[in-house]
């Protein structure tokens, strides 16, 4: 499929999220830096506003029945929490005669949200670059799943899977029955969306691109909650077994409406629902609108 060709690396050199239809380049760092949003500023919210929009988007696969951007916009409208549906809606019926927008937008949402959610290879050139990242982020890895695991109970919270070093040190008696493996501390937001030079105007610009596209159609998050210098917070991580850890990043699990539990369809002996609980109280339980899905 057409969206998910060539989403690749979001730390490519030059390689910039395409433009807002209806926001500048400067209004969006501005917003991001400044921490506000224009995002319901001018939203006109009428009965008819969504009808507005999907007749337009109707109108655009008559015109260019082999192109992406009608099937596409309808996917973020049925997918994306109820503001953000609504912030988009607006979007798409305020550009519903104006095809070049149109298309745009869809590549705004593709560069913005849907390509820095792909895992990135490592990028051309830049081992050194990677190594200072590796470096300054290693400590904050390590503590953040000692910390999760003190939380989760040394444990998958999805399947109950055992970390296979803090298995061997239960008793025998405590270890029946249970399964053990390798367990990961897996961000609900992905680790990559902090990745960002910032030595590199491209990159601080295509940063706060991308974050102020999050707050904007997931405005649940807010810029209190998490940002690309707070990514690694236990709030944004739960421990996870290896195989679900690379399904959860890949979108084989995701989250359901209520912030209590967790889907999942990756094998068959994992439970449908999931009940988070926090082993140790000190260490902050995930947070609820990070999983939410409206």
């Amino acid at each position: 499929m057409e969206i998910l060709d060539n989403l690749g690396n979001p730390l490519v050199p030059f390689d910039e999220v395409p433009p807002h239809p209806s926001v500048s380049a400067e209004t969006i760092e501005y917003e991001y830096e400044s921490s506000i949003s224009s995002m319901f500023s001018s939203l006109n919210l009428g009965e008819n506003l969504k009808a507005e929009a999907l007749h337009g988007l109707e109108r655009y696969a008559r015109l260019y029945p082999s192109n992406d951007t009608s099937n596409l916009l309808r996917a973020f409208i049925d997918h994306l929490p109820t503001k953000g549906q609504l912030v988009l809606v607006a979007e798409i019926a305020e550009h519903a005669n104006n095809p070049g927008k149109l298309r745009m937008l869809r590549n705004f949402l593709v560069g913005a949200i849907l390509k820095p959610r792909i895992p990135p290879p490592p990028p051309p050139n830049s081992v050194k670059y990677m190594a200072t990242i590796e470096s300054s982020s290693r400590n904050e890895q390590s503590q953040l799943r000692r910390d999760c695991l003190k939380r989760d109970d040394h444990r998958c919270v999805v399947g109950g899977i055992v970390d296979r070093k803090h298995f061997f040190k239960l008793s025998p008696a405590i270890r029946q029955g249970r399964r053990h493996g390798e367990v990961h501390a897996s961000h609900i937001l992905p680790f990559a969306l902090s990745e960002f030079n910032e030595n590199n105007a491209l990159e601080v610009r295509k940063k706060a691109t991308i974050w102020w596209a999050l707050y904007r159609y997931f405005p649940i998050i807010g810029s209190d909650t998490i940002g690309a210098s707070t990514i690694n917070k236990c709030e944004n991580a739960i421990i996870l077994f290896s195989a679900i850890h690379g399904d959860f990043g890949k979108f084989g699990s995701h989250s359901n409406r209520s912030a209590r539990y967790i889907k999942s369809e990756i094998t068959a002996f994992i439970p449908p629902a999931v009940t988070f609980r926090q082993y140790n109280p000190t260490i902050p339980m995930p947070n609820p609108n990070l999983l939410r899905g409206e």
